[in-house]
């Protein structure tokens, strides 16, 4: 099983920042190289999402460096860069007549682009845009390595508002909700994790039989005698460049019922795609890339934007995606939420927490007579700690039954911090309007 760890780490572009964080990494560079002259640079990267550098230290690193580099990284932003375009070898050579052996190791053939930076020189991680406002909000040590985090900013307010979101974002990332909703246990998928995948799987699968696709199962895509079909790992697959409009609609539908901050990207676009995305009014950046395609990008709880439900246009004809990747959007989506999910999309509508020795059946009928979500918490524990375990979980409703519910037919109802009680059948009709209610 591939961790989500690793997953919501991938295939991550922001469209902010980019070039500023490209500047970020080399004037970091430049820094560490100021500030630990007699430490190796091993690695350095930069996308939307940071900035980071890798380097040797053989002593603890200490939280207090990291302001001093960021004083450093201020001083050298002022500084003139000379970039040069080198063949990789010639490169090599340079890191490491500079003492930078480890970071001209990787560098094997074609061409890199070295900046010189107040006589330190370095290489690019990709075309940049100077600035003068940086945050290195984090490092890890591993052994004697280090490896230091940070952000660049083109001005004052924005990196306010960053660090502001960050000091907030122990409790508002996935990990932590993850934790609190009993959706993953290190890198295993509990019960409620594995229902909300289902609930996202099995509405995919309605949306595109509603529109007219249907799943058949082929190990040759150049078969084209169907027109679109539902393929594995959330690929829908059509033949015709006709399809293209129709496919980036039913995406925009899609993302709609999730209410997410997002952002439409074209990557490599040909004509046929530029004019779909105009004829459904999308209005995105163009980027280059390796195919033509074209992404639309979620944004975090820090306000990065990850690739979401992706559209590629290929020789067999059009591939799509709605999720992007279904573990990602998991997590962008409940760091969307924050838990509270719609009661259509909670993974676990309903938790009863029945008393002993009392006949649970009438409400389960109920329950499967409206095909709800719900679990029965029957553990030898005091109520209280029953109580309190499925309102972390953020459970819709809790349902208390006990002897005196039994015998008069109704059931007490935790929902939204009020409690209320009910008749079986008001039950009943409570859940019908409440299923009618799917986005």
């Amino acid at each position: 099983m591939t961790s989500w760890r690793s997953v919501v780490r991938v295939n991550y572009v922001s469209l902010q920042s980019q070039n500023y964080n490209h500047f970020g990494a080399l004037v970091l560079c430049a820094a560490v190289s100021k500030v630990f002259p007699r430490e190796q640079i091993c690695f350095s990267d930069a996308d939307g999402r940071g900035f980071s550098v890798e380097l040797t230290y053989s002593e603890t690193f200490q939280e207090s460096y990291l302001p001093m580099l960021e004083n450093t990284m201020k001083s050298l932003a002022k500084e003139k860069v000379i970039v040069r375009e080198m063949v990789a070898s010639n490169a090599r050579e340079l890191l490491q007549h500079k003492g930078h052996q480890k970071w001209g190791e990787g560098l094997q053939g074609g061409t890199v682009l070295v900046a010189e930076m107040g006589g330190f020189f370095g290489l690019c991680t990709g075309e940049f845009e100077p600035c003068d406002y940086f945050s290195l909000y984090q490092f890890t040590q591993s052994k004697k390595r280090v490896i230091i985090e940070g952000m660049a900013f083109p001005s004052a307010d924005l990196q306010k508002t960053f660090l502001k979101k960050f000091r907030q974002y122990p409790k508002k990332c996935f990990e932590h909700f993850a934790k609190e909703l009993d959706l993953i246990e290190g890198e295993i998928w509990l019960r409620r994790g594995m229902a909300l995948r289902r609930v996202l799987v099995e509405l995919w699968r309605k949306w595109l039989e509603g529109d007219g696709y249907y799943e058949i199962s082929s190990p040759d895509l150049s078969r084209k005698k169907f027109s679109c079909w539902v393929g594995p790992q959330d690929r829908s697959y059509c033949f015709s460049e006709n399809c293209l409009i129709s496919s980036l609609q039913f995406i925009q539908k899609w993302i709609n019922i999730f209410n997410f901050e997002s952002k439409w990207v074209l990557v490599k676009p040909t004509k046929a795609l530029k004019d779909a995305i105009t004829t459904c009014g999308i209005d995105g950046a163009i980027e280059d890339g390796d195919e033509p395609r074209v992404e639309l990008r979620i944004a975090d709880a820090l306000g990065r934007y990850w690739t979401g439900p992706t559209l590629w246009l290929k020789k067999k004809g059009i591939e799509f995606s709605l999720f992007g990747d279904l573990e990602r959007f998991i997590a962008l989506l409940v760091e969307k939420t924050e838990g509270e999910f719609p009661f259509w999309l909670a993974p676990e509508q309903v938790r009863l927490l029945p008393m002993e020795g009392v006949d649970i059946e009438p409400l389960v009928k109920i329950f499967d007579r409206q095909n709800i979500r719900f679990f029965v918490d029957a553990e030898p524990v005091l109520l209280k700690e029953k109580m309190h375990r499925a309102l972390r979980a953020k459970v819709p409703y809790v349902m208390v039954f006990g002897k005196r519910e039994e015998n008069s037919k109704r059931v007490n109802i935790r929902a939204s911090g009020q409690d209320q009680a009910m008749t079986m059948e008001q039950l009943e009709q409570m859940l019908a309007e409440r299923k009618l209610e799917n986005q």
